[in-house]
């Protein structure tokens, strides 16, 4: 099973989006980091790269996508 197989299988349809639709080839892929309240980081080609809200790879933490479990979500 290729690594794009494996992102498609264990995280929600919106990561999954945003995650398929970056330029990038998942085989340098080495790590994706995904903590409650923290921007969305991937470890890509030896690099820390901050994915946005939108999608595609971004610079600032002000820009990334953060992720928020419904449970920690303010009603």
């Amino acid at each position: 099973m290729d690594r794009k197989n494996t992102a498609d299988e264990d995280f929600s349809v919106h990561i999954r989006e945003l995650l398929t639709a970056l330029p990038m080839k998942f085989d340098q892929l080495q790590e994706i980091r995904l903590r409650a309240g923290r921007p969305l980081m991937l470890l890509y080609d030896n690099e820390e790269r901050l994915i946005g809200n939108e999608s595609g790879f971004v610079t600032e933490m002000s820009q990334a996508y953060r992720h928020l479990p419904r449970k920690f979500r303010r009603q």
